[in-house]
Parts: structure tokens; sequence; C-alpha cells
């Protein structure tokens, strides 16, 4: 954060932030002490929203249409340009047998080469393209598909369902049919595919199937003023509704809240912690603690943050301003009287 703009307010999402199961271990002697803090001298009000994409919504009504079309969103991010037409993701993932249905064992993470990605679009374009649709590749692992009739049907919404069946995620609607029969051929070029056999080699988990989610049309917003000047998160996502918003300057999460320029009015929305187990999450709190929060508190008692808001997604927005962050007589509360 630049210092010397004693205007500049920072919006901070952290999901999973005060997750009960993680904040039991707030005892322990490492406990975050300027998180307790800020938290104990904040003003608090209600405000619903599950995780990044919903609060931001909720901040800036505006984008709340676009919530529908999140694959259009991440090509947004991909490419800085708004999809024309209808636009569906079809990323390779791996799908592996469950007891009782097919399982998302990975999506996030493949590690799939751009030569792999290149053997992959010379199998399956083909079949794709007879359909009168158009692939398009802007990352090894970020597909996308753009028919020329848009789809009746519903996909879903969710990009990575880990561990999860998909039988209730499949397309349905008038259309479903041939979707599902894309789908399904598909699986079927995949499944003896030389490349499998290399990454079986090399210790990877083959790519099986192309799972297709976020459909929709992205409409362009009316020219009027950004929500925040800056914005910064690892969720394509994220900053592809930060693009959409007309943000001056949209980049990945910094290291710490010293680490980028970000100065007048600033978003930084954090990834959901709930891939990690319990110690993994407490040790993520901890880092955060020394990057994020120490520094946001100083600045705050030395007037170089006009303001805080923190939404750790758990039903409550906080408020801190450096009045407020000056209230001494109110002590840093246990951080579980938060959870």
């Amino acid at each position: 954060m630049a210092s010397g703009d004693p205007e500049s307010s920072l919006t901070l999402i952290v999901p999973g932030l005060l997750d009960p199961d993680v904040i039991g271990r707030g005892a322990l002697p490492d406990a975050p002490r300027a998180l307790a803090t800020l938290l104990s001298r904040a003003n608090i009000e209600p405000f619903p929203g599950s995780g990044p994409i919903e609060c931001i919504a909720r901040l800036a009504p505006q984008l709340t249409d676009a919530l529908e079309t999140t694959a259009a969103l991440r090509y947004l991010d991909d490419t800085g340009r708004i999809p024309a037409g209808y636009c569906l993701a079809a990323d390779p993932i791996h799908l592996q047998v469950g007891r009782e249905q097919i399982i998302m064992g990975r999506h996030q993470g493949m590690d799939i080469t751009p030569d792999e990605a290149g053997v992959l679009r010379a199998l399956l374009e083909a079949d794709i393209t007879r359909q009168g649709i158009r692939l398009e590749i802007t990352k090894p692992d970020h597909w996308y598909l753009f028919p020329s009739i848009p789809p009746e049907s519903v996909f879903a919404s969710g990009r990575d369902l880990s561990g999860q069946g998909i039988r209730d995620h499949m397309p349905t609607g008038p259309d479903a049919g041939p979707w599902r029969a894309l789908i399904s051929d598909a699986q079927i070029l995949l499944h003896d595919c030389a490349l499998n056999g290399r990454r079986a080699t090399e210790g990877k988990l083959p790519i099986n199937s192309l799972w297709r989610w976020g459909g929709g049309v992205l409409q362009a917003l009316p020219d009027t003023r950004p929500p925040w000047s800056t914005a910064a998160s690892d969720d394509s996502i994220v900053r592809g509704l930060a693009r959409l918003a007309g943000c001056e300057r949209v980049a990945a999460l910094p290291e710490a809240f010293g680490a980028a320029p970000f100065n007048s009015s600033s978003l930084i929305a954090f990834e959901a912690m709930d891939q990690l187990d319990i110690e993994s999450r407490w040790q993520t709190v901890l880092k955060r603690e020394n990057n994020w929060f120490l520094p946001i508190l100083d600045a705050l008692s030395k007037k170089v943050l006009a303001e805080l808001n923190l939404i750790p997604t758990n039903g409550k927005r906080y408020r801190v301003t450096p009045r407020l962050a000056r209230r001494w007589w109110k002590r840093a509360r246990p951080l579980q009287r938060f959870a």
C-alpha cells in the first residue's frame, strides 16, 4: 500500500478466516494479536456472502448479473477481452470411479504442459468442431468452447468439484443430450491415448475428460466509476470481475500488504482455504497475521490507511479507521469470541 495517501481505503476479503475449527487454535501462544486487535476495535455490521465472488457482487451490485457467466469472466482475465457471444469453459480434468458414481479427482493443478495441450487439441478438436463449436485454449488448462448457436442447456457453475460426484452437475435442458454425448465422446478418445501413458510414467494423473462449466454471455457494463481503483487476487474469476468493473489495475495477490503500490480504493480477495487441513489453515492465518494484519494495523495507527473493511465471509463486516484503531482501551479479545 502506497504511503502518503490519507484517503486510501482497503477492502480485504478473507474467506474462512474466522472458521471456528481453525480459530479454536487461537489460545496457543502464537495467536494473531494484530488480527484480534483489529476485530476488537472495529465497528461490526451484517454482511452476507459465502465467498469472494458473492461478496464482491454485494459490494458492487452492478456486477451481479455477471456472476452467471463465470467462464467468460475467466476468459476476460486470461485475454483482456470480453468474449463475443456464448462462452463455455471446457477444462481438461481427471475423473475417478467412486463407490456409487464418477468423482472429480482433480481439476486445478493438473500440471498440463503447452505440448500436452497441443496433443490433446489435435486429438479432440475435430470432434468438437463437427458440432459447430469453436475451441480456444488460452492456457494449457484453460479451454473454452464457443458454439455457433447458444445452447439452451444449463451447465455446472462450479469449476472445481474435487472429491464430488459429477452426476448432479451434468448439463440439463432441452439440448442436453448432444452435450452429454460430446462429453462421452471426449472420454472415449482420451481413455487409451498415448499421452496419458507418458503422464503416468511421470507420476501425473491421466486426463480423461473435459469439464464444462460457467457458460453464458458476458455483457460490458456501462461506463461508470469503478468501485475500486486497484484489485488483486489469485482467483482468475475475481480478477475478471475487477476488469469488468473497470479497475485501473488488476494483479495477482502480492505476498504482503506493502508489496504492491496500491492506493486510493483497493480490493484484495484471498481464495478460500477449505481445501486445506486444519493445521495448514492455522499456519495460513499466522502467515497473514505477519504479512497483512500487523502492517495494516500499523498503517491505520499512522493514518497511512484511512479505512479497512475486513470481510471474513462469516456474515459480518469489520470496519476499522485510524480513530477506531487507536481505541487503546478496547483490549484485544480472544479470537474465539469472533468465530
